[in-house]
């Protein structure tokens, strides 16, 4: 019974089911009292469980493994190193086999994709001068983009002031965002810098990601309306779009249910819609 437990726990069906045969067998009169049959079962049992013992040890070790190597990748996003984030999650997903670890791959480079082609497309338009009239601001200083490669950025202080450079790594979200945000996007260009938002909403962002998309919306629904969703799924934390999925309501973007309790003026409590009496009542 403990062995049947064990191979059900570890997701064996196939083991738990032999198991369960030669556990019948063994209670069978006709073959009870056989001690031949009866070791040769203990045998395959022993084997069993040692077997099992073998995969979850493995199994323990590559979450571990794909656990660090996901918190690398979590901070070469956090320093905008895309490229390099990539290349780690291939390298994890050619290793993995835990489900739960493939499916945060794929979230993860659903992430990160956008982000790398908005630095390689910012580099794009700074090779070619289409950037150098275009300023930025840290602090207080209001600062001329000079130039820019894969490593660093380089601002004009004032004519013939010098330089100030700033490693990729070294920029903030918002930093980072006040570059993107000043190249000359198209739709889709749009779209990738409302994910690179989302993507940093802890870090002040969602709003600027919110903006952009409703502007999307705005201009073409039937467009952009699933692929909204989508996003906004994932700046919700949500694994899929509520059921109407989202709308514009006063300036934001909420789901259909928002939008029609609110209009029906309630307020989200608790995790339900109440009156503001209601509301009031039980705190």
């Amino acid at each position: 019974e403990q062995l049947l437990a064990r191979l059900s726990r570890f997701g064996y069906p196939w083991a738990a089911e032999k198991a369960d045969h030669l556990r019948q067998a063994a209670q069978a009169p006709s073959r009870a009292g056989n001690p031949e049959l009866s070791e040769a079962e203990r045998r395959v049992d022993d084997l069993l469980v040692l077997y099992l013992d073998v995969v979850q040890s493995r199994r323990e070790k590559e979450r571990r493994e794909g656990a660090r190597r996901l918190a690398q990748v979590e901070i070469l996003i956090s320093s905008h190193r895309y490229t390099e984030a990539l290349r780690a999650l291939d390298s994890l997903a050619a290793i993995t086999t835990l489900p739960e670890f493939r499916a945060r791959i794929g979230r993860l480079r659903e992430e990160v994709e956008p982000c790398q082609w908005l630095i390689e497309e910012f580099l794009r338009q700074a090779d070619d001068g289409r950037l150098t009239d275009r300023g930025a601001v840290f602090g207080d200083a209001q600062l001329s983009l000079s130039r820019a490669d894969a490593a660093q950025v380089v601002f004009a202080v004032n004519p013939g002031s010098g330089e100030i450079r700033r490693r990729w790594t070294e920029l903030t979200a918002a930093q980072a965002f006040d570059l993107l945000r000043r190249m000359k996007l198209d739709e889709d260009g749009r779209f990738r810098l409302a994910s690179f938002c989302a993507s940093a909403a802890p870090k002040g962002l969602r709003g600027e990601a919110i903006g952009r998309l409703l502007s999307l919306l705005k201009k073409d629904s039937a467009r952009w309306g699933e692929r909204v969703n989508l996003l906004m799924a994932r700046l919700d934390g949500l694994p899929q779009a509520p059921s109407g999925g989202y709308v514009a309501y006063k300036g934001s973007l909420v789901s259909v249910e928002e939008r029609d309790n609110r209009e029906k003026g309630l307020v989200l409590y608790l995790g339900k819609w109440v009156t503001k009496e209601e509301k009031g009542h039980r705190e």
